[in-house]
C-alpha cells in the first residue's frame, strides 16, 4: 500500500481481501478529499505567520511624554522659561509658533482661539495651528484638511509647505508628498529644515522599494507523514487476531527550509497603491540511506503565492483587495494550482490598538498524479482580529477565523472555526532579543457521515509556532533565529487522522 501514502496523508499498512479491497476502492474518493484538507490548514498556517513577519517592520506611533512643566493660563514655556503673552497680533503668533514647536497642545488651542478673535489675524496660521492640532489627536483627515486651506491662503509660506509634506508623508500619499517637500526645499528652508526635507525624501524612496523578510535553515521534523503508528484488530478468532490494521509510524527526518515574504506597492495617486506582494517558503527533507527512508523526497515540498492588486492606505487604514495565485510543488512535481481572491483591512483605534478583518475564496485545482490523494474543492475563510500594544516594543493580538470547504462529497466537506492569539516582543539590551510566538486552536466538522471511518469526522487540533531571535548576533546581516513548531491533532477516527509533530528549525533571517 505504499504507493498510496501521499505526504500528510497516513494510510493503512495492512492485508487486505479482495473484498475489503472492493470497499475501499468505493469510498476512497471520499476518504482522500478529506484527507486533503489536512495539508491546506498547515500552508495557511505558514501563511499566516510569514505575513506577520513581512509586516513587523510597520512603524509604531510615538507615545507623547507631557512636559515637567506647566505654564499658567495666558502664558507660554519657551527654553524652560514662562512668558506672558499680551494681547497685540505679533505677541500671540509667537506664542502660537512656539507652542507648535514645543508640543504644548493646550496652549495651541488657547492662543488660536484668542488669535481668531483679532480683525486682521493670518488665517494660514489659524489653520496651521488648526492642522497640527488634529494631527496630534490622530485626526488626519481634518489636519489634511485645514493644512491644505492653509498652503491655498499662502501658498508661499514654506513653513506651510513643509507641514503639508509631512503630513501627506504620514498619510502615505507618496507622490503628493514627495512633490510638496522638492516644492518647500526650492523656497528657500532654513538649514536644519533643509535637511530634514532631504531625509524625508529620502524615507519616501527607501518607502518604494521591496520590502519584507528571508531565511534559511537546517532542522528536524519527527513526524514528516502526520503519522500515529496505531495497530488495531479488526477480526478475531478464538482471542487470535485475524486481520490487523497497521496505521503508518512516524517518520521523522533532517530538513533544510526556506522562506520569503516580499511587499512593494506603486502609488497611484493620492492613498491609492498598486500592491505586488511574493511569497515562498518550503522545505527538504534529508535522503535516508535504511531502506524505505528513500521516500523521504516525497514529503518535501515548495509553496509558491503572487498576490498582486489594490490597496488603499491612509495614516490609520490599509485596504486590500488581492487576487492571486498559489503553486504547490510536491514529489517532483506540481501537486496543485490555486487561484484566489483576499479582501484584507485593517485599522488603527488609536497608538495603542488596531482591529481588522479579512476575507479569502480560493478554489484548489490537483493534477492528475495528485489526484489519487486529493480531490479538487473550494474553500471560503472570514476572520476578524484585533491588535493592543503596551509599549512601543510589544504586540498582542487575538482573532476569530471561520472556515468552509467544499469537496464534491459531504463526507469529505466541512466546516471550522479557529481561534488564535500571539505576541510579539522585544526585548531592552544590546542583543536585540525578540520573541514572536503564534497559537492556533481549531475545531472541524464534516458535513456526513463516512462508512468507511465509521464515523463523521470532527477534528481538534492546536498549533503552537515560537521563534526567538537576536539582532545583534549577525552573521553577514542575517539574524539567528530558532523556530518551533508543535501541532497536536486529535481527531474521532483516532486509527486515521490523530497525530503529534514538532518541527524545530535553526535559521538566519534577514529584513529586505
Amino acid at each position: 500500500m505504499s504507493g498510496w501514502q501521499s505526504p500528510g496523508i497516513p494510510l493503512p499498512d495492512m492485508p487486505l481481501t479482495p473484498l475489503l479491497s472492493h470497499r475501499l476502492a468505493v469510498v476512497l474518493a471520499a476518504l482522500l478529499a478529506s484527507l486533503a484538507s489536512i495539508t491546506a490548514r498547515a500552508g495557511d498556517d505558514d501563511n499566516r505567520f510569514l505575513m506577520k513577519h513581512s509586516r513587523l517592520a510597520a512603524q509604531y506611533h510615538a507615545i507623547a511624554q507631557p512636559t515637567s512643566v506647566t505654564a499658567p493660563p495666558g502664558t507660554v514655556l519657551h527654553e524652560g522659561r514662562i512668558h506672558e503673552v499680551g494681547t497685540h497680533p505679533g505677541d500671540l503668533e509667537s506664542a502660537i509658533y512656539m507652542s507648535l514647536n514645543s508640543g504644548q497642545w493646550e496652549k495651541v488651542a488657547e492662543f488660536t482661539s484668542r488669535y481668531r478673535l483679532l480683525r486682521k489675524h493670518r488665517h494660514a496660521l489659524v489653520d496651521m495651528a488648526d492642522a497640527l492640532h488634529a494631527r496630534h489627536r490622530g485626526d488626519y483627515r481634518t489636519a489634511l484638511r485645514k493644512m491644505q486651506a492653509a498652503h491655498n491662503a499662502e501658498p508661499k509660506d514654506v513653513r506651510i509647505q513643509l507641514e503639508l509634506a509631512r503630513l501627506l508623508f504620514e498619510d502615505n500619499q507618496a507622490s503628493s508628498a514627495h512633490d510638496f517637500f522638492m516644492l518647500a526645499r526650492s523656497g528657500g528652508l532654513p538649514h536644519h529644515a533643509s535637511d530634514m526635507a532631504r531625509q524625508y525624501l529620502a524615507m519616501l524612496d527607501a518607502r518604494a522599494g521591496w520590502h519584507g523578510a528571508a531565511a534559511i535553515g537546517l532542522g528536524h521534523n519527527s513526524n514528516i507523514n502526520q503519522a500515529n503508528g496505531r495497530r488495531n484488530c479488526l477480526t478475531t478468532h478464538r482471542d487470535i487476531c485475524l486481520l490487523e490494521r497497521r496505521m503508518p509510524k512516524p517518520v521523522s527526518a533532517g530538513m533544510a527550509s526556506y522562506e520569503i515574504s516580499l511587499e512593494r506597492r506603486f502609488n497611484l495617486r493620492g492613498n491609492h497603491n498598486l500592491l505586488v506582494q511574493p511569497m515562498g517558503y518550503g522545505s527538504r527533507y534529508r535522503q535516508g540511506n535504511a531502506p524505505g527512508n528513500n521516500a523521504n523526497a516525497r514529503y518535501s515540498s515548495h509553496i509558491s503565492l503572487m498576490y498582486l492588486g489594490y490597496q488603499y492606505l491612509d495614516a490609520r487604514t490599509d485596504i486590500r483587495v488581492l487576487p492571486y495565485l498559489e503553486h504547490h510543488y510536491q514529489d517532483g512535481r506540481t501537486s496543485h494550482l490555486a487561484g484566489g481572491l483576499q479582501i484584507d483591512w485593517r485599522h488603527d483605534l488609536s497608538s495603542r490598538w488596531r482591529m481588522g478583518s479579512q476575507l479569502d475564496a480560493k478554489r484548489y485545482h490537483y493534477s492528475k498524479p495528485a489526484q489519487l490523494f486529493a480531490d479538487d474543492n473550494t474553500q471560503y475563510q472570514g476572520g476578524v482580529f484585533a491588535a493592543y500594544m503596551p509599549t512601543r516594543s510589544m504586540s498582542i493580538h487575538a482573532g476569530l477565523d471561520i472556515t468552509r470547504r467544499i469537496f464534491a462529497v459531504s463526507q469529505a466537506s466541512n466546516k471550522e472555526v479557529a481561534l488564535h492569539a500571539g505576541v510579539f516582543h522585544a526585548l531592552p539590551g544590546r542583543p536585540g532579543i525578540y520573541l514572536n510566538a503564534h497559537g492556533i486552536r481549531r475545531r472541524s466538522r464534516n458535513d456526513a457521515f463516512d462508512g468507511f471511518l465509521g464515523a463523521r469526522r470532527t477534528d481538534s487540533q492546536q498549533v503552537y509556532i515560537a521563534a526567538i531571535g537576536a539582532q545583534a548576533w549577525q552573521l553577514a546581516g542575517m539574524t539567528p533565529e530558532l523556530r518551533i513548531r508543535h501541532v497536536v491533532n486529535r481527531s474521532n477516527p483516532t486509527w486515521a487522522f490523530s497525530y503529534r509533530q514538532t518541527e524545530v528549525i535553526l535559521q538566519l533571517r534577514k529584513r529586505i
